[in-house]
C-alpha cells in the first residue's frame, strides 16, 4: 500500500504542476481544431494516451500475459509523440495560437493510466518487469571474479542477457543471433571466431556446451536476481546462465 501511495504522490505532484501552470496560461480550455488535418492528429494522439497505457495493464490483469517491451512503448513512443506535435505546430503559427492545451488535455490521461500499471504491479507479477539492472549486476560480478580480462562480447542466447548493453559496467559488444555463427559474422574472424573475452548467456543451465573446437567455458555459473520493490515498480525474479571464455571463442 505504501508502494501505490508513493507512486500516486508522484503521479499526482506532476500532474498538479501541469494543471497549475494550464489554468494559469488559459491553455486547459479543450481545443478548437480548425480544420480535418488537425483532428485527425488529435484524435490519433488521443487513441495512442489511452492505448498503449492500457494494453499491457488489461493483458497483464485478465489474460496473466507479460509484456516486457510496452515499457518502453511509453517512455519512447507516447510522450515524445505529443512533444514533436506541439513543436511542429509552433513552428506553424504564431507561438500564441499554438495549442499546448492539447497536450495539457492528454497528459493527465496517460498519467492516470501509468499509475493503473504500478497499481496492477502491487497485485500481480504477470505486469512487473525483470528484474535485469540486478540480474546483470551479478553477471558482472561473476565474470570480475573468474577472470582479470575485460569483457568485450556477449554472445545472446536469452532475451535478458540484452539488458547487458545497458546495465554492464563493461557494456560488451552484442552478437544477437544465440551461439551460431550465420548471422552476425561481422564480429567473427574468416574462421568464425572472436579473439577477445567473450561470454555466453543463457536462460537455462548449459554445463555441458562447447564451442566449435571443443573447448569447454573456463568457468560458468547462475546469475539470478530475486524481485524487489524499486522506488518506482517492482519487479520480478529474472536469471542468467554464464559461460565464460576469456580467451576467445570459435562459432
Amino acid at each position: 500500500m505504501e508502494h501505490i501511495a508513493t507512486n500516486a504522490a508522484y503521479n499526482a505532484l506532476g500532474l498538479g504542476v501541469l494543471l497549475f501552470v494550464g489554468v494559469k496560461k488559459g491553455w486547459l480550455r479543450w481545443p478548437c481544431l480548425i480544420d480535418a488535418k488537425t483532428s485527425s492528429e488529435a484524435q490519433f494522439l488521443v487513441v495512442m494516451a489511452v492505448l498503449f497505457p492500457a494494453f499491457p495493464v488489461i493483458l497483464s490483469l485478465f489474460l496473466g500475459i507479460s509484456l516486457k517491451a510496452t515499457w518502453g512503448f511509453n517512455a519512447f513512443f507516447l510522450t515524445p509523440t505529443l512533444l514533436l506535435w506541439m513543436a511542429k505546430h509552433t513552428s506553424e503559427r504564431a507561438y500564441e495560437a499554438m495549442s499546448w492545451r492539447n497536450f495539457a488535455t492528454l497528459m493527465p490521461i496517460f498519467l492516470a493510466l501509468m499509475t493503473s500499471v504500478v497499481i496492477s504491479n502491487a497485485f500481480t507479477d504477470a505486469a512487473r518487469p525483470l528484474a535485469l539492472q540486478d540480474a546483470v549486476i551479478k553477471v558482472d560480478d561473476l565474470w570480475a571474479a573468474n577472470t582479470e580480462n575485460e569483457l568485450e562480447l556477449v554472445i545472446i542466447a536469452s532475451e535478458p542477457a540484452l539488458a547487458m548493453t545497458f546495465y554492464s559496467r563493461f557494456h560488451p559488444m552484442m552478437k544477437l543471433s544465440g551461439p551460431t555463427a550465420e548471422t552476425g559474422q561481422w564480429l567473427l574472424d574468416v574462421n568464425g571466431c572472436f579473439e577477445g573475452p567473450t561470454a555466453v548467456i543463457f536462460s537455462t543451465t548449459q554445463t555441458d556446451w562447447t564451442d566449435a573446437r571443443g573447448v569447454a567455458p573456463q568457468f560458468q555459473g547462475l546469475a539470478a536476481a530475486d524481485g524487489r520493490k524499486t522506488n518506482l515498480t517492482i519487479t520480478k525474479p529474472v536469471a542468467m546462465y554464464v559461460l565464460g571464455f576469456p580467451d576467445g571463442i570459435c562459432l
